[in-house]
């Protein structure tokens, strides 16, 4: 940084106190990163949670039939919604039987 109007000790106590709030802002610049990372895993956990019970229950409204054997390659091309979600988490719910915990029992594939 240039101060040609400034004595050199001056220009390094200036340069010095640029550097700093450079550094600074970085530090609060990760803090932020970081909070945002920990909603992210937040808000995705609950995404995951959700899919297969919100596309069971789409299945029956939209076909009047449980879980399709093609559901995971239907329902997104009919709802926007589903296709969302699929692109955030990146992976789309094959099967789920309904009654067990859709957190532990349900196949998943890669959604792209």
């Amino acid at each position: 940084m240039e101060m040609p109007d400034l004595p050199p000790a001056q220009k390094r106590i200036e340069e010095r106190r640029a550097l700093k709030f450079w550094v600074d802002h970085c530090h609060f610049l990760e803090e932020k990163l970081s909070q945002a990372n920990a909603e992210n895993l937040q808000l995705t956990k609950i995404i995951k949670t959700w899919m297969p019970e919100v596309m069971s229950a789409r299945s029956e409204d939209y076909f009047a039939a449980g879980w399709l054997a093609e559901l995971d390659t239907e329902l997104p091309k009919m709802d926007l919604d589903i296709h969302n979600a699929a692109t955030i988490l990146g992976e789309i719910p094959t099967y789920w039987d309904g009654n067990s915990d859709p957190e532990t029992n349900t196949t998943w594939r890669i959604y792209s």
